[in-house]
């Protein structure tokens, strides 16, 4: 868990931070490592900061390379506004991002993320299946593949309730979906193996999956970046 914290006045800001980030592969392992640093100018000559969060790699490129890179090329540039500078750092990141990360490790982080979400479903599922045995010595096959079920309709719920990603909308997110069927029923035996499924489940499931490359908040594993600071033409922080 993360623990950050932003103190502002009017005339400075003071940011802490733990050390503790997590690096996740995509086998859905992680490791946390209690040594990093979180905090990092992002302006050798302006009062610009930024603080991450959550997975210390953004699509596997860790974000402390990222920020010295975007540091040394930003330059002596300053800007009116900060968000003029988190700006210029996401159009960065973007075209960055997409220059060194080849089509593979972005196929591997989206089937991560879809099956980071199947997990959740099975998950669900499992501890409700869980406390149905402390009451029972046994449970058909029939009542795991019903519970299941009844898991995985409320969870296809409770994902497709959270709000999108920039650049997603309904139409977009069903495209993705058409799209996506055949590789999410690819992977659903590799987090639910012999588990017993209904149609209606494989249905939700992929609705499921998609979701995790979607969604805002959904299971998926995140990382995040705060910027902080001064622009030129402000006053105050």
């Amino acid at each position: 868990m993360t623990a950050e914290i932003i103190v502002l006045n009017r005339g400075a800001i003071a940011m802490a931070a733990d050390s503790a980030v997590t690096v996740s592969d995509t086998d859905q392992r992680n490791k946390v490592f209690n040594s990093a640093n979180k905090l990092m100018m992002l302006s050798e000559h302006a009062p610009v900061a930024a603080m991450i969060y959550d997975n210390a790699e953004l699509l596997g490129l860790p974000w402390e390379t990222l920020i010295k890179t975007f540091r040394t090329q930003l330059g002596r540039t300053t800007h009116p506004s900060l968000k003029d500078y988190a700006d210029e750092l996401i159009g960065w990141l973007s075209d960055e991002v997409r220059s060194h990360i080849p089509p593979s490790s972005r196929d591997a982080f989206e089937d991560w993320a879809i099956r980071s979400a199947m997990t959740e479903a099975r998950d669900r599922g499992l501890r409700r299946i869980e406390k149905i045995l402390r009451d029972r010595s046994s449970v058909t096959k029939l009542a795991v593949q019903r519970t299941l079920a009844t898991e995985i309709k409320q969870f296809s719920r409770t994902i497709r309730d959270l709000p999108f990603y920039d650049g997603w909308d309904g139409r977009s997110e069903q495209a993705l979906r058409r799209r996506s069927s055949a590789r999410i029923d690819n992977l659903r035996p590799s987090v639910f193996e012999q588990l017993p499924l209904s149609d209606a489940s494989v249905i939700s499931l992929r609705q499921i999956g998609v979701a995790g490359l979607t969604r805002v908040g959904g299971p998926a594993p995140t990382t995040g970046l705060v910027v902080t600071g001064f622009g030129d033409d402000q006053i105050f922080p």
